[in-house]
């Protein structure tokens, strides 16, 4: 019985330093081990989106086809000039 005993406090105490350890370094190390998106990122985009599909409505009269949108992806074209260049490119 006093082995039994012996042996439940040492599984506890392990357990308890293993959880303790492994929740330090996950905290410490979450951030480099997952990407989270930032809500300006997300902003950003949705702007930079809407801005493009906006300057090709009010230029053309017509809602731009999907082919365009994956051309001026990461873009911003929030000049006459650059609504251009990307309809003749």
């Amino acid at each position: 019985m006093n082995l039994f005993i012996t042996l439940l406090v040492s599984w506890i105490l392990a357990g308890l330093i293993i959880n303790v350890l492994t929740r330090m370094l996950l905290k410490t190390r979450l951030h480099s081990i997952m990407y989270i998106a930032n809500e300006t990122d997300y902003a950003k985009g949705y702007l930079a989106g809407s801005t493009n599909v906006k300057m090709y409505y009010y230029s053309t009269g017509e809602i731009p086809d999907m082919a365009w949108l994956n051309k001026v992806d990461h873009q911003v074209l929030n000049t006459r000039d650059k609504l251009e260049e990307s309809l003749t490119t």
